[in-house]
C-alpha cells in the first residue's frame, strides 16, 4: 500500500514538471517567436544577396578534315584523327596547363576582386579551378543526327563571374589546342633533324670511302705506269678495236688485258693526274646525290612548313547555364534552426530557475 502511494507521488511530480515546462514555453512564446523570426529574416536577407552561379560549357569534336590533311603532310610522324584528339584531351586535362593559363593571363587578380591577401596561391588556384570538368559524350539518340557519327566532348567551368569563367575556358581550350599542335610540330622537326644528322654522317662516310677508293686507284695506276714504262709501252694499244670484225673478240679479250698494256704509260699518267687533282669526289658518288636531294627537301620542310593555322579540334558550341541557389531551402533551414535554438534557450532558462512557476494563461 505504501509502495503504491510512492508511485502515485512520483507520477504527480512528473506531471507537475511537464506543466511547469509547458508554462515556461507559453510564458516565453514571444522570445521563441522573436528569435526564430529574427534568424529567419537574416537567412532571407542573406539568400537575396547571394549571386547566382553560372556554368559555361564548350563542346568540341575531333580535328576537321582540313587539319588532318595538313598534318598528314608531315612525313616523320604517324598520327591519326583519334590520336590527335586524344592528345588534345590529355593537354586539356593537364593541371599544369590549367595553372599556367590562370597565372599567365592574370586570372589571379580577376578571381580575387577584393584584393585579399593570398597565403597559398596554389591552394587558391586549385579551389577556383575545382569545378572544371571534362565530360564524355552524353547525347540522346535524337541528337545524334546533328553531329553525324561523332559525339562531342565538352569541358565545363562553374563560377559566379560569368565573364571571367567564360574567358578562362576559351583561353584554356585555345592553349590546349596550340600546345597539342606544337607537340606534333616539335616531334616532326625533331625527327627531321635526326634524319638530317644521319644524312650528314652517311654523306661523310661515303665521301671518305670514295676518297680512299680514289687514292687506292692512284696507287694502282702509278704501279701500272711504272711497269708500262719499264716495258717500253708508252702509247695505248687500243688499235685492237680498229678491226670491226674483231671488235667482239677484242672486247672479250680486253677483260684480261692489263691496264699498263692497254693504255700505256702516257694515258696512265694523265689519268693519275686527273685523279690527284680532283677537287671533289661528291659528283662521282650516285648515292650521295640521292641523299643531297633528300637533305634539301627536309631543310625546306623544316624552315618553311608551318602548323600555325592547324587545329586539333572542331569547336561546336559554347553554352551558358544559370545555376540558381536554393533560397527556399536556406530560409527553411534557418527557420528550423532558429526554432530549435529558441527552444533550447527556454530550456536553459528554465533549468536556471527550477522553482519558477508560471500560471497557464486563462
Amino acid at each position: 500500500m505504501q509502495q503504491s502511494k510512492q508511485e502515485v507521488k512520483i507520477y504527480q511530480e512528473d506531471e507537475i514538471d511537464l506543466r511547469v515546462l509547458l508554462n515556461s514555453f507559453v510564458a516565453r512564446r514571444f522570445l521563441i517567436a522573436g528569435l526564430t523570426g529574427f534568424i529567419t529574416i537574416l537567412a532571407l536577407i542573406y539568400s537575396f544577396t547571394l549571386s547566382p552561379n553560372y556554368k559555361v560549357t564548350n563542346s568540341f569534336t575531333s580535328a576537321p578534315s582540313s587539319s588532318i590533311a595538313k598534318i598528314d603532310i608531315l612525313r616523320y610522324i604517324d598520327e591519326t584523327k583519334n590520336s590527335i584528339f586524344t592528345s588534345f584531351l590529355t593537354s586539356l586535362s593537364s593541371q599544369k596547363l590549367q595553372k599556367n593559363v590562370f597565372l599567365e593571363n592574370d586570372f589571379l587578380t580577376v578571381f580575387n576582386k577584393n584584393n585579399d591577401s593570398i597565403e597559398d596561391i596554389d591552394a587558391f588556384i586549385s579551389n577556383t579551378l575545382d569545378t572544371i570538368k571534362i565530360n564524355p559524350p552524353k547525347l540522346k539518340a535524337s541528337d545524334m543526327a546533328i553531329y553525324l557519327n561523332e559525339k562531342p566532348y565538352s569541358i565545363s567551368f562553374t563560377g559566379s563571374d560569368i565573364k571571367a569563367i567564360s574567358r578562362y575556358l576559351d583561353m584554356l581550350v585555345e592553349q590546349a589546342d596550340k600546345e597539342n599542335i606544337m607537340k606534333m610540330s616539335m616531334l616532326n622537326n625533331l625527327k627531321i633533324e635526326n634524319r638530317l644528322n644521319k644524312i650528314s654522317l652517311e654523306s661523310e662516310l661515303l665521301i671518305k670511302e670514295e676518297r680512299v677508293k680514289r687514292l687506292n686507284q692512284i696507287v694502282t695506276l702509278s704501279a701500272d705506269a711504272k711497269l708500262a714504262k719499264s716495258l717500253g709501252i708508252i702509247e695505248n694499244n687500243l688499235n685492237v678495236f680498229k678491226d670491226k670484225n674483231a671488235v667482239n673478240i677484242a672486247i672479250v679479250e680486253s677483260n684480261n688485258l692489263p691496264d699498263w698494256y692497254l693504255y700505256g704509260e702516257k694515258a696512265l699518267l694523265q689519268k693519275i693526274d686527273i685523279l690527284a687533282n680532283r677537287s671533289s669526289d661528291e659528283p662521282y658518288i650516285p648515292k650521295l646525290i640521292v641523299l643531297n636531294i633528300e637533305k634539301d627537301r627536309l631543310q625546306s620542310e623544316l624552315s618553311e612548313y608551318s602548323l600555325s593555322d592547324v587545329t586539333s579540334i572542331n569547336l561546336i558550341s559554347s553554352k551558358i547555364e544559370i545555376i540558381s541557389t536554393s533560397k527556399r531551402l536556406i530560409v527553411l533551414i534557418a527557420f528550423i534552426a532558429g526554432f530549435i535554438m529558441s527552444i533550447l534557450l527556454v530550456l536553459i532558462m528554465s533549468a536556471l530557475k527550477p522553482n519558477e512557476k508560471e500560471p497557464l494563461p486563462k
